[in-house]
């Protein structure tokens, strides 16, 4: 059985097989409970008044940064904060987009930073609960759940708005990623470089971005991820219009 000790343990101090592997029963049952907590909450909203939505919209931005607060906090305390636990990557970027959005920006930087939330940030942070790298962890332990519930907020926020029709999704916007990806994925690479990390997976493929070198090779790796990251826009806008279309009907 469990402890209480094992419940507050870091990765390094893990004992051999003491996590889940993806996609194992307790992978699966995360996810369910992940998603069902992400419908109870975007039904709950909808049955708000107005007022009530945009306070329930804030509050999910404030959770974000109070939840990777809360993580570093923890990692810090025990020793063991180092500079790959920035919340460089692109679900950790979310704090600054959901903060800048929602207490910084008029009306055009809110059109450009929700569409970037909705584009990038949620299917990032879906990507991350899908492909979890903290599955050394036990299922009960302290940074296992936190990185659901921090992931959970990341996800929730971009729903929010979208759900509020703050958000108005269009291929001639495509130009909104473009403009943001070229300037945080440039300074971020030549991050990676001179301090060893590997923020957003510019540098090193991790899976299942390791498929590209395979089909592209080591050189083609980068040319490959803005292909792959065309190719998910596209389906992206396509797949959102095809719903507001359904929808309309």
């Amino acid at each position: 059985m469990q402890s209480m000790e094992d419940f507050w343990t870091y990765e390094t101090q893990l004992t051999e097989g003491s996590g889940y592997g993806q996609y194992s029963l307790a992978h699966l049952l995360c996810l369910i409970v992940f998603f069902s907590l992400q419908y109870v909450f975007c039904h709950h909203f909808d049955q708000k008044t107005e007022a009530q939505k945009q306070k329930m919209i804030r509050r999910a931005a404030i959770a974000c940064a109070c939840m990777e607060g809360t993580r570093d906090f923890y990692l810090v305390s025990i020793g063991v904060f180092r500079i790959e636990h920035l919340p460089f990557h692109l679900c950790g970027q979310a704090i600054f987009i959901y903060l800048i959005r929602e207490f910084c920006c008029g009306k055009k930087g809110k059109a450009f930073l929700g569409e970037i939330a909705v584009t990038l940030n949620l299917p990032g942070a879906i990507a991350a609960v899908l492909f979890p790298d903290w599955t050394e962890y036990p299922l009960f332990s302290f940074m296992n759940l936190m990185n659901y519930a921090t992931h959970f907020t990341f996800v929730l926020y971009p729903l929010l708005i979208y759900r509020h029709k703050e958000v108005h999704l269009a291929f001639r916007h495509m130009w909104y990623e473009a403009v943001y990806l070229a300037a945080v994925c440039i300074p971020l690479y030549y991050f990676n470089v001179h301090f060893g990390t590997n923020f957003m997976f510019l540098n090193e493929p991790v899976p299942p971005l390791d498929q590209i070198t395979a089909v592209f090779g080591p050189q083609g790796y980068i040319p490959g991820l803005c292909l792959l990251m065309l190719v998910w826009l596209i389906a992206v806008y396509g797949a959102e219009r095809k719903l507001r279309t359904w929808r309309k009907n």
